[in-house]
């Protein structure tokens, strides 16, 4: 991954933290994506998960970079979604990252190709790590 993958996925999470209903959006889109993802939610305190899911954002590019305290927050993350835990299926995290993207195109108002291509190698990283720890 490219230092300006990692750049402009910063840049644009900065500019879509501007939007006080950014994280909002994207629940409302990944709920509505999907009855299991939905079901999954059921008892979610989102006050909580909203911050739950900023920092995760914000720790990624720390992770790619090799930061001892990102590393051990995401593989936290992964534990906790894996099949022994919450049993978030593979194949959810497609719906997670299309309703992210649609959400950034939203949000973030410089939004183009090039970031796009960014914030899936970026969130790519992530969705990986917690696949293969599933």
């Amino acid at each position: 991954m490219t230092s300006k993958s990692k750049r402009l996925f910063l840049e644009s999470l900065s500019r879509c933290k501007k939007r006080e209903d950014f994280i909002d959006r994207f629940y409302e889109r990944f709920l509505s994506a999907s009855e299991e993802v939905a079901w999954l939610f059921r008892n979610t305190s989102f006050r909580v998960q909203r911050i739950k899911l900023l920092k995760s954002l914000e720790m990624i590019v720390l992770a790619i970079e090799g930061i001892p305290e990102a590393v051990q927050h995401l593989n936290e993350r992964a534990v906790s979604h894996s099949r022994d835990h919450l049993d978030i299926k593979p194949e959810l995290y497609d719906y997670w990252l299309e309703s992210l993207l649609q959400t950034v195109v939203e949000c973030d108002q410089e939004y183009n190709n090039e970031i796009e291509i960014a914030w899936r190698e970026v969130t790519g990283f992530i969705i990986k790590h917690m696949i293969a720890r599933y």
